[in-house]
């Protein structure tokens, strides 16, 4: 039986080795390339590096560890669990039960111990379909708090790194967007989070405001330093809002309006938005509310499910396990990636250099990315 951390008393983690989910290494993974390099050439090779199961069921999120982002992985499952994945290795370093209802989504932060040290931490934010968040000190092991924070499911959730006080958003199938107090908590000094010495294990973080919408919201991406947050919702309809009054400046209806939005995400200059629901994938020019690309699914075996999206690159994650890749830029697909056979794409990730991938069966496949300027096809 699997040795279980329960994240609402304080017990430190256990440390497993998973040998059974080892795969056997390559001997060197060169990191080709930074994300922000590639994106002024043409899109580059993806080369299969492992795959290893990490969870019991659907991977949900996958995103680096703050502290060893270029080795680990954290990741969350339909199973409840926190897992700490070993890239280098391809096995698991440590695991925390979290909730017995599947967790919904993930943001891990860096925090240092004060102001005047550089002694630091990493905390794991986890919203549940149970509506409760859950805050977790990865070094400690410890559960710092579990909160119900709406009336459903949380989709989504950000946490703020330029306003004061520090803020955590969520989103939830309640109709809600939510902007919550981390000031007693952490605060920000010269651009880094610092741990409150004061934080009682006992305290909660107080609602500061919220947005209302007329359908549930399925997914949610902030941009911060443009104070924009887009929402995704369950009668197909995208809102556009401004972070700090919470006013709706636009909205948006997708091409095939009686479908939930999966999944969406603002280009980095906050003009260009992509989103998916499970026919139809399409790039809006924010300002004019134009579509200027859009695809659709060949049929019902080749239904979308999950989206990366930055710049010149869109990925659109299938339910048969394959993986479209699109150059934005002349508006064509360049590649098919068949990630796992008839297994859905639940997730996307990329960190130092590798595609991660998650699937529906709790495995992730990572892929080395290379530019064709240094990777010969």
């Amino acid at each position: 039986d699997e040795q279980k951390t329960n994240a609402n008393i304080d017990i430190p983690s256990i440390p497993i080795d998973n040998d059974n989910n080892d795969i056997e290494l390559k001997s060197a993974r060169p990191r080709i390339q930074s994300l922000s390099s590639f994106e002024q050439y043409e899109l580059g090779q993806f080369e299969f590096d492992s795959v290893c199961r990490l969870h019991k069921t659907a991977v949900k999120r996958i995103v680096p560890h703050p502290l060893l982002s270029s080795t680990h992985l954290l990741t969350i499952g339909d199973d409840g669990f926190l897992r700490n994945y070993m890239v280098d290795k391809s096995k698991i370093d440590t695991f925390y039960f979290i909730s017995s209802r599947p967790l919904t989504c993930l943001k891990a932060i860096q925090v240092h111990s004060s102001i005047n040290t550089n002694e630091r931490s990493s905390l794991a934010f986890i919203g549940s379909y149970d509506h409760t968040l859950y805050i977790y000190n990865l070094e400690t092991g410890t559960s710092l708090l579990s909160q119900v924070l709406h009336d459903d499911t949380i989709t989504d959730l950000y946490i703020t790194n330029r306003s004061t006080p520090t803020l955590l958003c969520t989103s939830s199938t309640d109709a809600t967007v939510r902007f919550w107090s981390l000031e007693n908590l952490i605060s920000i000094h010269n651009n880094n989070y610092i741990l409150q010495t004061d934080y009682h294990l006992s305290s909660i973080i107080p609602m500061q405001y919220d947005i209302s919408f007329d359908s549930s919201c399925t997914c949610m991406h902030v941009l911060e330093e443009h104070c924009l947050i887009t929402v995704g919702c369950q009668d197909g309809s995208i809102c556009i809002c401004n972070f700090q009054t919470g006013q709706i400046l636009k909205q948006l209806t997708s091409t095939s309006s009686s479908l939930p939005i999966l999944s969406l995400s603002l280009r980095s200059d906050g003009l260009f938005l992509a989103y998916i629901t499970s026919r139809t994938a399409t790039l809006v020019d924010i300002i004019s509310g134009t579509d200027v690309f859009t695809t659709t699914c060949l049929s019902d075996e080749h239904l979308f499910n999950s989206l990366f999206y930055l710049s010149q690159m869109l990925i659109i994650g299938l339910i048969n396990g394959s993986c479209d890749v699109w150059n934005l830029k002349i508006c064509e697909k360049v590649h098919t990636l068949n990630i796992s056979d008839n297994i859905s794409i639940t997730t996307i990730a990329y960190n130092d250099g590798m595609f991660f991938f998650g699937t529906d069966d709790g495995s992730v496949h990572s892929y080395i990315f290379a530019s064709r300027h240094q990777l010969s096809i």
